[in-house]
């Protein structure tokens, strides 16, 4: 027994050393797994990243909690932007570059060539679809699709990959669609403002025609009335918020200061109110069930969400406010019964889930001013006439026009960027950089101003030192940019709302990032830059970054064996 127990053992060693190297090699080398069958990638509209913790306890077990529980959760991620808003943010996410590579630096800029505003989604050659195009230009942008974004996305790359994966992607806001889905979704959906319905672009349906369930669905919106509807706070809360009574100097949608506020049929408010996030949701699941996302045998469908409501409600009352937490705590409802009906129709297990937001928020200045720290307003439109008259002095009165339809030297402001009037500075022979000089000069004056920073400084690479330099570095786009550029102190903002988000300061830039799904280990990590999630995905999909991509895989967020079950 023993010979032969010691040939055997003989006879395996022999074997196992007559076996290739490439044999070998391949019986140690890691399982590759089949692909997940549903990307969902919810995004939230000015979501600061101390939400989740400030309310986690109002939570229940299925939606935030589950995902941070669940999920890698990056607490504090970050944006590496000088100006941090809306389309910034989603294009940053999607493409995984910086503003300076993906071209997207602000929401809109002067376009030098057409002398026009010119909006980060903005196409001229197309039209809306699903409501007939608005005469009045001024009302809402009309022509729509992602030709201002010079990079591929982590979508594009995914159709690239597996031509027959689905992409759809809906929000209350076009930018918050369109910048995510990319340039060869299959849809991106928005909500009209004025009838509530979901609208579109013929650059995603050319034939101008809605898919008939949304269509339908649209229908049952027009057809039937839809019901006066109050808000009231739910049940229990954190009891830390501000009273919007205090610090809220005008109404709500026209409504009386504090809870419970009514608004009536046809009131632009339903967009502003829980009812609008949980619209936007079961139309989003609606594409779930008659699209049978997550059911392609031939690729990797994505489902794209940004909750643009919580924006609207944040400009309103400021992030210490009860309504910020009401609202929070809604969209938490509309994610657990997302995540539920995904689970059964495709199964979490087969489902990569992100979470993240496209830029934070300021708290209230006038919240802050009571804390003895100043804060403020910024007037723009004052700063203009302002900078005009002593300019007009300086060089001249100018017949040139601006984009405003006025004589001025300033032919464009908005976003704490100033554009010239070349056709003003041409008359007076005046160069770009002795204009900038000058502006920047008078800038400097106002009490609200930290830098300013000009177009000829930064293309003669005179940036400002630190942090604020490598934003610069990271956003600037010479045709695109403004010539003159305010960085405020902090806690100031462009007024009109009770707060706004402009700037690359913490409380704007810094927002959660959450994986869930196969292939991510859960935990609570340090660190993560937006502009991570797109190659991370990649990653996890065995596709290639997209073509700008300037992020890392968070490979500490991912299972073992290379990084993927």
């Amino acid at each position: 027994m023993k010979k032969t127990a010691s040939w055997l053992m003989i006879s395996s060693l022999v074997l196992g050393l007559s076996v290739a190297p490439g044999q070998r090699a391949l019986a140690s080398t890691p399982r590759i797994p089949k692909l997940p069958k549903l990307i969902v990638w919810i995004v939230i509209d000015q979501f600061r990243s101390d939400y989740l913790s400030r309310y986690s306890e109002q939570f229940g077990s299925g939606g935030f909690r589950k995902l941070m529980t669940q999920g890698a959760y990056f607490a504090q991620a970050q944006y590496d932007v000088l100006q941090a808003v809306t389309c910034v943010g989603h294009a940053v996410m999607a493409t995984g570059a910086s503003p300076a590579r993906n071209g997207i630096p602000i929401n809109r800029w002067y376009n030098r060539a057409t002398q026009k505003r010119e909006y980060c989604a903005e196409d001229e050659r197309y039209e809306v679809v699903g409501v007939a195009p608005s005469e009045d230009k001024k009302k809402r942008d009309q022509g729509t699709s992602p030709k201002n974004l010079n990079a591929t996305t982590i979508t594009d790359e995914i159709k690239t990959a597996y031509p027959e994966s689905r992409v759809v992607a809906f929000s209350q806001k076009d930018r918050g669609a369109i910048l995510v889905a990319g340039h060869r979704a299959d849809m991106a959906v928005w909500q009209d403002w004025d009838t509530g319905k979901w609208v579109s672009s013929n650059y995603y349906f050319k034939d101008k025609k809605l898919p008939q369930w949304l269509q339908s669905h649209n229908d049952g919106i027009g057809k039937t009335e839809r019901k006066p509807e109050k808000w009231e706070p739910l049940p229990g809360g954190t009891g830390t918020y501000t009273p919007n009574t205090v610090f809220q100097k005008e109404s709500f949608a026209g409504q009386k200061k504090g809870f419970p506020y009514e608004f009536k049929p046809g009131e632009r408010a339903y967009a502003l109110g829980p009812w609008n996030v949980k619209e936007l949701f079961k139309v989003s699941r609606l594409a779930l069930n008659e699209m049978k996302l997550g059911q392609n045998p031939k690729g990797v469908d994505v489902l794209a969400i940004s909750v643009s409501t919580h924006d609207y409600v944040g400009h309103n009352f400021g992030p210490n406010s009860r309504e910020v937490e009401e609202i929070t705590r809604h969209e938490d409802l509309e994610i657990s019964a997302l995540l539920k009906e995904v689970d059964q129709k495709v199964g979490l297990k087969n489902t990569i889930v992100v979470l993240t937001a496209d830029h934070g928020t300021p708290p209230n200045p006038d919240e802050v001013i009571t804390h003895g720290s100043p804060a403020g307003k910024i007037p723009t439109d004052k700063w203009v006439e302002d900078a005009e008259k002593k300019l007009a002095t300086k060089w001249g009165q100018t017949s040139q026009k601006s984009v405003h339809g006025h004589s001025g030297y300033i032919a464009f402001a908005e976003e704490l960027n100033f554009f010239w009037n070349d056709a003003a500075l041409s008359e007076k022979k005046i160069s770009k950089s002795t204009a900038d000089a000058a502006l920047k000069a008078l800038l400097l004056e106002k009490p609200e101003v930290a830098d300013v920073i000009t177009a000829s400084e930064i293309l003669e690479r005179k940036l400002p030192l630190g942090l604020l330099g490598h934003q610069v570095q990271q956003s600037f786009i010479p045709t695109r940019s403004g010539d003159v550029i305010v960085n405020p102190k902090p806690n100031f903002m462009i007024g009109g709302d009770a707060v706004s988000h402009h700037t690359g300061y913490t409380y704007d830039r810094t927002v959660p990032i959450i994986f869930m799904g196969p292939s991510v280990k859960s935990g609570r990590y340090p660190g993560g830059d937006v502009m991570d999630i797109a190659p991370t995905l990649a990653f996890i999909l065995g596709v290639i970054p997209p073509n700008s991509s300037e992020g890392r895989v968070l490979a500490e967020a991912l299972t073992g064996r290379s990084g993927i079950n």
